[in-house]
């Protein structure tokens, strides 16, 4: 008598994973689709998982820099035989929208234990994400205060240097000189107007709401853009140790740029005789999932050191909660905003720090690597 097969089949595994409420796939070694469950054909724009077999995710509805990171995943889960868990990341779908995503992959293995490719799931987490860009605008507003100040002061000296050069200019025509004369003073004018122009850019840059954009860029140059727009805020000297690391990151520059803003305020705030400010960059390669939870791969570290007042360690695990705060007038939102768009950058901040002595934060960042 024949003993009946218990050994469920793959129609009913693909039913089974069909009714999850998350979206499940799985890659060969490549990242070309081996399977995937409803779930995600419906957001990939599919007719049903069999489609999914053959693609990859450069066939899909995903821009071109979603696809590249989403391979650059798999191939460092493929390669160091390790999962990578709550990876934040963006997806263009099928119907337009962008949605916001926390991923696991974890590597699929044969019966001798070798890697043939990884398996993953994701859900969305929009909601959640909008939730903490409202509290992340909500801080921007209180930098862009602290900022308008020093704005204000570059503007009123800009434009001293216009009205003077016109007057210049004025009484030069009126004394009968030839044009050559009046080009150094119409060339200050230019030069003035040009740098109002690009600080004018930038606020409206720092400014701008709506929906997160990432882009790839260099970030030498966009932590020297921080601190010359910074700079004149704040009355403490930013010294910025080149570390000849020009890396490329995958990020939405504006929110980058306000998490950097903040941490060289907060500096400025607590340096009362106005000490010198570090901004130091180096490279950090991780082989292993670390104490920070980041996942295996290269990043930057960008530290911002400060010879303030320091923190206890009582102050320390604290800093980084909603609403706890050491000023008399602020929020307490702006270390936990600077976490909340770190985290979704697939990042981490870490500080130390010594009453006395001084304090530093230092923000780690996956560098874009192109496949």
């Amino acid at each position: 008598m024949e003993k009946p097969n218990n050994q469920p089949s793959l129609e009913m595994f693909q039913t089974v994973i069909n009714t999850l409420p998350f979206c499940v796939f799985w890659k060969d070694k490549n990242s070309v689709g081996l399977g995937c469950n409803q779930a995600l054909a419906e957001v990939a724009g599919l007719n049903s998982p069999d489609e999914y077999i053959g693609k990859t995710d450069y066939d899909l509805p995903w821009t071109r820099a979603e696809a590249d990171f989403f391979r650059e995943c798999d191939q460092r889960v493929i390669q160091s035989n390790q999962a990578e868990l709550n990876i934040i990341e963006s997806q263009k779908q099928a119907d337009g929208h962008i949605a916001w995503l926390e991923t696991s992959k974890i590597p699929l293995l044969d019966s001798n234990g070798d890697v043939i490719g990884i398996l993953g799931a994701f859900h969305d987490i929009t909601e959640r994400k909008k939730a903490e860009d409202t509290n992340i605008s909500n801080q921007k507003l209180e930098t862009l205060a602290a900022l308008s100040a020093g704005l204000a002061h570059d503007f009123n000296h800009i434009l001293s240097m216009i009205l003077g050069s016109s007057q210049l200019a004025a009484m030069k025509i009126e004394k009968g000189c030839d044009a050559k004369d009046l080009i150094k003073y119409l060339d200050r004018i230019d030069k003035a107007t040009e740098k109002a122009s690009k600080l004018t850019e930038k606020f409206m840059s720092y400014s701008k709401q709506g929906e997160i954009t990432k882009t790839i860029f260099n970030n030498s140059e966009m932590i020297e853009d921080v601190i010359s727009f910074i700079q004149p805020s704040i009355k403490s000297p930013i010294l910025h140790k080149n570390s000849f690391v020009n890396s490329l990151l995958y990020a939405d520059i504006n929110q980058i740029n306000q998490v950097l803003n903040n941490l060289i305020i907060n500096a400025s705030q607590a340096s009362s005789n106005t000490e010198t400010i570090m901004v130091n960059v180096r490279s950090y390669n991780i082989d292993t999932l670390d104490e920070n939870d980041l996942n295996p791969g290269s990043y930057i570290a960008i530290s911002v050191k400060d010879k303030g007042i320091g923190m206890s360690d009582e102050c320390q695990r604290s800093i980084f909660k909603p609403y706890f705060t050491t000023k008399d007038s602020g929020n307490g939102l702006g270390l936990s905003s600077c976490v909340s768009i770190v985290e979704n950058h697939n990042g981490c901040i870490k500080v130390e720090s010594s009453l006395g002595i001084g304090s530093i934060f230092t923000v780690y960042l996956p560098i874009y690597l192109a496949i």
